[in-house]
């Protein structure tokens, strides 16, 4: 019991695996097949090589644009 009580007093939540149901994982890659059906592969290979800054900027232009079009 000692045991358990000192495992679970120094439980540290980020260190612990993330456990995901199938149906979620199969939900997630579908909505993700579904916003890449639109874009041509090189634009999405491209896309995916950017870094963190690159990614949001460009999430900033598309939305700029998604603005204008509406």
């Amino acid at each position: 019991m000692q045991k358990d009580i000192e495992y679970y007093k120094n439980f540290k939540v980020t260190k612990e695996k993330s456990v995901e149901p199938a149906f979620i994982k199969k939900l997630r890659e579908q909505k993700q097949q579904v916003a890449y059906s639109s874009f041509d592969m090189d634009v999405l290979t491209w896309l995916n090589e950017q870094d963190k800054d690159t990614k949001k900027h460009l999430n900033e232009v598309i939305r700029h644009f998604m603005a204008i079009k509406a």
